[in-house]
């Protein structure tokens, strides 16, 4: 596509803390993973848009609350 960026995002940690939130304070899915997606950043005069496709919550370990 012409005027736009194609790329992934592999591990990015999610900050909930940036948010204001606290671990406990925050869904279990969210606090306890990493976020993996494909990105389109599209540029036209004046403007661009910024969409995340196939989102997915990666867990970053294993414990007696939750398997991956």
């Amino acid at each position: 596509m012409e005027n736009s960026i194609i790329g992934s995002i592999e591990i990015l940690d999610l900050d909930y803390k940036g948010f204001g939130k606290s671990e406990m304070g925050t869904a279990m899915y969210i606090s306890r993973s990493y976020l993996k997606s494909f990105i389109l950043i599209e540029f036209k005069a004046g403007r661009y848009r910024v969409a995340l496709k196939e989102l997915k919550l990666i867990q970053k370990y294993d414990d007696g609350l939750s398997k991956e």
